[in-house]
């Protein structure tokens, strides 16, 4: 498709979202991650700087919207050796899961003219300020359209998913092998029966969650520091003003595990909207730290059943731990992160 975009781009610390922003979301059934409100909370404060702006035909703001565009920008500098994010670099992703990608579209076909429009607005905006863009969560078709131009190219760890496609709980457990069959059935029985361990799955409905907002982050922060490893993946620190926003979402489901004394051992998030919910948060104590062991293959368990018994597609359950996803039927997708210099092009422009 010949068709050419352009990049709106919008302060994304602005209380109101963009023409055609919220309408374009919900007609694409786009997950709350997508909602302005989450977005301007995700870039108020934030370091490095929120990049996010609709894509459209026709040029100018009268064009139909035709997809949603969110970056991060350090700017030319960055603190030090190391840093992550890189220097200079515009990360195309979304700005609040690792899961997604930055740039959501009406036509799968329109993606190589919104990476033309995404460098174009890089460059019209931010110069040479900007040395190159980062595409992250890029799929093996849309990888000619990020490698038209020299290029470095990643394979990142895949995405896994969770596909419902069985009639009820037990023809999924019967599907898998015999060993996880049976080290799953051990330890739903084992969790349920402890009288010391209480689980709550939930939205949040008339009610508020049995966890709240700095709880929820500093477990999550706790585990993700624990096991972050990849020097160019960004950690994403969970916010706890993002946090209540999306604890109050009414399609926001939450897992909370509490020991004897009512301590906090582990906590979930998934977030809805459409048929295909995200699995977009996890924290938990590990065993030596008065955690229990199994609690992370209950809480999928939690959503496998609650995704077969609602009739819904299935999940995102995201990167990491894949084996183990492998192991419960995930299916698994393979992405790559692309890393497009952008100086030949800033003198051509």
């Amino acid at each position: 498709m010949a068709e050419e975009l352009t990049v709106d781009w919008q302060d994304a610390r602005r209380p109101r979202p963009p023409d055609g922003w919220a309408a374009f979301a919900a007609g694409r059934g786009l997950p709350v991650l997508w909602s302005w409100e989450l977005v301007r909370l995700a870039a108020t404060g934030a370091r490095p700087a929120v990049l996010a702006g609709t894509l459209r035909d026709g040029g100018g703001d009268g064009g139909t919207v035709r997809g949603l565009v969110t970056a991060r920008f350090p700017g030319p500098r960055a603190g030090g050796r190391g840093t992550i994010p890189l220097a200079g670099v515009v990360d195309v992703d979304c700005v609040l899961s690792a899961s997604l990608p930055g740039v959501v579209l009406s036509d799968p076909e329109l993606y190589p003219a919104a990476v033309e429009a995404v460098r174009r607005a890089v460059l019209r905006a931010h110069g040479r300020r900007a040395r190159a863009l980062m595409f992250r969560q890029v799929s093996a078709e849309q990888l000619p359209a990020v490698t038209r131009w020299p290029a470095v190219v990643r394979e990142g760890g895949p995405i896994a998913v969770f596909r419902n496609t069985h009639a009820d709980f037990e023809s999924y457990l019967r599907g898998l092998s015999k060993s996880r069959r049976w080290s799953l059935r051990q330890c739903l029985r084992e969790i349920d029966a402890d009288p010391d361990v209480t689980v709550s799955f939930r939205a949040r409905g008339d009610r508020p969650h049995e966890v709240g907002p700095r709880e929820f982050c500093a477990l999550v922060d706790r585990t993700m520091n624990k096991h972050h490893r990849g020097r160019l993946l960004p950690r994403r620190p969970a916010r706890p003003e993002v946090a209540a926003a999306q604890l109050d979402h009414p399609e926001t489901r939450l897992a909370v595990y509490r020991g004897a004394g009512g301590r906090l051992l582990a906590v979930s998030m998934l977030l809805g909207a459409g048929r295909l919910p995200i699995y977009n948060a996890w924290g938990a104590l590990g065993p030596a730290e008065g955690g229990r062991k199994g609690l992370w293959f209950h809480d999928n368990m939690l959503k496998v059943r609650w995704c077969i018994e609602n009739g819904l597609d299935g999940f995102v359950s995201g990167q990491g731990t894949i084996p183990a996803k492998r192991s419960m039927g995930f299916e698994t997708h393979r992405q790559w992160a692309v890393l497009v210099p952008l100086v030949h092009a800033s003198r051509r422009l």
